[in-house]
């Protein structure tokens, strides 16, 4: 088991097969109890890490690998919205520096993957997709660095693209989402 702490109030959980299976989360159709075996987990991860979840709303998501692995992402509810909140007031303010990072995707379920993910990190910037005549599809979020561990899933399904490509993505690519992005694609 690999615990990352992502921030104060989120964290990243990877299970091996035998870890998957023994915390009951080995298919998709165990959903039954998911949130008694979740919380369980969970509590035997707070000596290991400082993220304690006592009497706190949480959210959680689960990803299962094709090969029996797991990774889970866990954020207090009550953070994500204070983050959004405050973000939301820095925007009106004019306050927030737009800063752009565009990733290639080979597909369109890596794109909603990606999507999902980070619905589940709670992110909240900007964010269009394009998509060229060669089947690729490119992001594009405001205030994400590829150096960030947050969001270092997405090397495990895009490729960062040179940030002057952002400009001939936009120019020449068709966008086939611009506004809510992150919402309508993790629906999906």
């Amino acid at each position: 088991m690999d615990i990352i702490k992502i921030s104060n109030d989120a964290i990243k959980i990877s299970l091996g097969t035998e870890e998957t299976k023994k915390y009951g989360f080995a298919s998709e159709k165990s959903a039954d109890n998911i949130k008694a075996r979740l919380l369980s987990l969970l509590f035997s991860t707070e000596e290991k890490l400082d993220f304690r979840i006592s009497n706190e709303k949480i959210t959680g998501e689960i990803f299962l690998g094709n090969d029996g692995c797991c990774e889970i992402f866990v954020a207090r509810a009550e953070a994500q919205n204070k983050v959004y909140k405050d973000r939301l007031k820095e925007e009106l303010a004019g306050k927030v520096k737009q800063e752009q990072t565009a990733f290639s995707l080979q597909d369109l379920d890596s794109l909603l993957t990606i999507s999902k993910r980070l619905k589940t990190l709670g992110y909240i910037g900007a964010c269009s997709v394009y998509y060229d005549i060669n089947g690729k599809y490119y992001i594009i979020l405001e205030d994400v660095s590829i150096k960030d561990l947050k969001y270092s899933f997405m090397s495990e399904f895009s490729k960062p693209a040179k940030n002057n490509l952002i400009v001939h993505i936009k120019e020449h690519y068709k966008c086939i989402c611009k506004k809510n992005t992150i919402n309508i694609l993790s629906s999906i």
